[in-house]
């Protein structure tokens, strides 16, 4: 489904400035693990940010594919139709799951801070349930982004999932919006003219018929009068008069059809030129889109497309991939922060994925389409989280080299101050699941 084409002008000047609204949520992404008492709130408003720039992303969006183009002025393709809509819910809820996650730890140790005074018993109680709390969050939202991939999935016709933003720079709109409004008022300054030469034919028209019908009745009164002094003379001669008589009106019939002929020829003539001017107009748009896209076709695909090939070993890859982090993070609760267990499973849960996506193109020989091995070496990068995860960032980073690398970097006095918010930030994102996850 197309989002529906902006009709306010607050609206509008929204979607053709919204990078500037970028820099807004760039200047709250650095406040999180700077203040701690401040963080829920600064999260809040990061979240909030990120929803509103989704929004008019997807908003964006629409106004690309309703002229149909389906690739931005950065080289990246726009998501199609039956995209839409449920990747807008999945950022939503990847714009939101950061701020729970925070609301459900803060909650926990507020709710045990005021128990401070009870036994060791109850604080431990009340810590186990808050970390419950915070267990059960991260679950219902790591399965509620499954169950969205899973659908998307399924109207992709098992097609891997290669779209997972529409970004749309603002330029992009504002040229598009601009081009339009250019063409409707190109549109509104033709019509006059081709209702004004239309006006102008009819009556045109309109005194040729009536100087038509002045010469037959002339013709007509002079035939008369011949008719009656042949009468007098010879009926002989009336015979042949009549007969010229008839002739000549058939002829100055005959003229006056070709005559009506020849003026609506002219009238339907004329209208047909001022449209095709019209027309020509309001094509040059399009024009200019297919030179941008070198001579490509920009037709939207509205239906997904066929099942792949290899249906099968994608379908495996691909469902592998969108419940990898649900089983990571059911084991991570079961077996606990540091077992070996939940990392190795997650881990072998993505190269089996990369194994089965990746099948086709070295068992099959089916050449992977561009897109799909975008997405393939975006899987890869995202493998360099494990080495912030636990166990293995305590094991062998957190504690060792890097530990030791940053505290000598302290003892020099220029570096003490940028070393200090770094270890900042990175304590806050060792204990936010969210921000390792990649999901």
């Amino acid at each position: 489904m197309i989002p529906k084409q902006p009709k306010s002008d607050i609206l509008i000047f929204l979607l053709e400035n919204s990078d500037h609204l970028g820099l807004l949520k760039s200047l709250i992404t650095f406040l999180p693990g700077r203040y701690g008492d401040s963080e829920l709130f600064s999260e809040g408003l990061y979240s909030v940010a990120n929803i509103f720039q989704s929004y008019l992303d997807y908003r964006s969006s629409g106004i690309l594919l309703s002229n149909n183009i389906d690739k931005t002025s950065n080289g990246e393709k726009v998501p199609p139709p039956y995209y839409l809509t449920t990747l807008r819910w999945i950022t939503t809820v990847q714009s939101l799951e950061l701020f729970f996650e925070i609301l459900a730890t803060k909650k926990g140790e507020q709710h045990s801070g005021d128990n401070n005074n009870n036994n060791n018993n109850n604080n431990n109680h009340n810590i186990n349930n808050s970390n419950n709390i915070k267990k059960i969050i991260i679950f219902i939202i790591e399965l509620l982004k499954a169950i969205l991939r899973l659908k998307l999935l399924i109207k992709t016709n098992g097609n891997m999932l290669v779209h997972h933003s529409f970004y749309v720079p603002s330029k992009d709109v504002k040229t598009i919006l601009e081009n339009n409004r250019k063409q409707q008022k190109q549109f509104v300054n033709k019509r006059p003219a081709v209702t004004m030469s239309i006006n102008n034919n009819n009556s045109n028209n309109n005194n040729n018929n009536n100087n038509n019908n002045n010469n037959i009745d002339n013709i007509n009164n002079k035939n008369n009068n011949n008719n009656n002094n042949n009468n007098n003379n010879n009926n002989n001669n009336n015979n042949n008069n009549n007969n010229n008589n008839n002739n000549n009106n058939n002829n100055n019939n005959n003229n006056n059809k070709n005559n009506n002929n020849n003026n609506r020829r002219t009238l339907s003539d004329q209208i047909f030129e001022q449209q095709q001017i019209v027309n020509k107009e309001n094509n040059l748009h399009y024009q200019q889109q297919r030179e941008l896209q070198q001579n490509e076709s920009t037709l939207i695909k509205l239906l997904p497309p066929p099942p792949p090939t290899d249906y099968n070993t994608k379908i495996i890859g691909e469902v592998l991939f969108i419940f990898r982090p649900v089983i990571y993070w059911v084991s991570y609760c079961i077996c606990g922060k540091k077992s070996w267990k939940p990392w190795f499973l997650s881990l072998v849960t993505e190269l089996l994925s990369k194994s089965f996506s990746e099948y086709g193109n070295f068992k099959q020989k089916i050449r992977l389409t561009l897109l799909e091995g975008k997405e393939l070496d975006r899987r890869k990068k995202l493998l360099l989280f494990y080495l912030i995860r636990s166990p293995f960032y305590e094991k062998f980073i957190g504690d060792g080299l890097l530990n030791k690398f940053l505290n000598f970097l302290k003892k020099i006095h220029i570096f003490k101050t940028l070393i200090d918010i770094l270890i900042n930030y990175l304590n806050v994102y060792r204990t936010r699941y969210f921000y390792t996850s990649a999901s």
